[in-house]
């Protein structure tokens, strides 16, 4: 999941329904998806909470978990991870044990 109580404050829904072709968002990749109808009574209940004092101190400090844990996901990161995997494979071919294809 990308967002969770450890990051965010997620929205609970109340159905899915599918993506109707009438719907002006509607495009062709989107057939057989289905969009969550959001529970009103959830977000209203989350806002409450959030614009309360404690509420955002605990916005606060999801939001800084949030932060955290999309720093794995920045480009230099990304890079980083692509070239240490590379460099872990050439290292399994130069030993013989070419098994790196089975990470991909």
């Amino acid at each position: 999941a990308f967002i969770d109580e450890s990051v965010g404050f997620p929205l609970k829904n109340e159905r899915l329904a599918p993506v109707e072709e009438s719907d002006p968002s509607h495009h062709w990749s989107y057939k057989g998806h289905r969009w969550a109808t959001p529970s009103q009574k959830h977000l209203t209940k989350l806002l409450r909470h959030v614009s309360s004092t404690e509420g955002q101190k605990e916005a606060s400090v999801r939001g800084k978990a949030a932060a955290l844990r999309m720093s794995r996901f920045s480009p230099s990161k990304l890079a980083e991870d692509i070239a240490q995997l590379l460099q872990d494979m050439h290292l399994r071919s130069a030993k013989g044990d070419d098994h790196s294809h089975e990470e991909l």
